[in-house]
């Protein structure tokens, strides 16, 4: 149970039929568990939040300019106005946004599994699930072994590939921004 990360209660709760332990199956087995669990995590942990502090702050520039240009052309107000109220209804806060994500998750799940509720799913057999958790074991212990580190820069120059393979064209001093832009938001 250790290993797996499960407490004694949640256990007892399994054990003691609290909880629809085929229903459980399904949702553990759902491909989308997995992200669901990740989401939930980046929302206990306030993951995203920095991300989104950064991305309202570009809002608000935005929204500044705007305020700047109303004082300069004071006969385009009213439209100024309504243009910052748009970008102000645009800011969301990291938490709302895996709030929002972990419900759309979690719906997207339970549609799929009412669709297949009352069908029997065929399970792996004993001497299966024995021969993947030994393969697992072994994974596990290769990649400890292995130890990747992976961090900011990493994700910086995975990012400009992805941007420079679909054609965006930046020079040298644009790159190095948008790498300080990138690890400064990570």
């Amino acid at each position: 149970m250790e290993e797996l990360g499960l407490t004694n209660k949640a256990l007892l709760q399994l054990l003691q039929g609290k909880v629809n332990g085929s229903l459980l199956s399904k949702m553990l087995e759902h491909p989308y568990f997995p992200v669901l669990l990740d989401t939930a995590n980046a929302y206990f942990t306030e993951a995203h939040n920095t991300g989104f502090a950064s991305r309202n702050a570009i809002i608000d520039i935005g929204t500044a300019n705007i305020k700047d240009f109303i004082k300069e052309h004071p006969e385009h107000r009213i439209e100024g106005q309504h243009d910052i109220r748009r970008l102000n209804v645009e800011k969301v806060t990291g938490t709302e946004a895996d709030l929002e994500k972990i419900k759309s998750i979690f719906l997207s799940m339970l549609k799929d599994i009412k669709k297949e509720y009352d069908v029997p799913q065929q399970d792996i057999s004993t001497e299966e699930l024995k021969k993947q958790i030994v393969t697992m074991k072994k994974q596990a212990i290769f990649q400890k072994k292995k130890k990747p580190s992976f961090n900011e820069n990493d994700m910086s120059r995975i990012v400009m590939g992805m941007f420079q393979s679909t054609g965006m064209d930046l020079d040298e001093y644009e790159q190095e921004m948008f790498h300080k832009m990138m690890v400064h938001m990570l």
